[in-house]
C-alpha cells in the first residue's frame, strides 16, 4: 500500500469453513473502526460476493487487500 494514498483501503479476509466461529483479528479490526472515523468495519459470512463487498464501498476507486485461503484470494481476483 503506498504511503501517500488518498483512496480508500479494503481488506477483505476470508477464512476456511472448518473453524466457522472464528474471525481471525475480527475484535481487534472493529475496535479500530470504533476509534477512528475513517475506518468501518463489516462482518459478512457465506461465500465470497463481489457485489456484497460493493453495497459498503464508499468507492470503486480503492486499494484491495484479500487475505485468506488461496480460493478465496482467486476468486476475489476474477471479479
Amino acid at each position: 500500500m503506498s504511503a501517500n494514498t488518498t483512496a480508500p483501503v479494503v481488506k477483505e479476509h476470508g477464512w476456511c469453513s472448518c473453524l466457522p466461529n472464528v474471525r481471525a483479528s475480527g475484535e481487534h479490526i472493529e475496535s479500530i473502526a470504533k476509534k477512528n472515523d475513517f475506518a468501518t468495519a463489516h462482518t459478512v459470512y457465506g461465500k465470497f460476493d463481489i457485489n456484497e463487498l460493493e453495497k459498503f464501498l464508499s468507492s470503486k476507486d480503492s486499494e484491495f487487500y484479500f487475505c485468506g485461503p488461496a480460493g478465496i484470494a482467486t476468486a476475489a481476483w476474477k471479479k
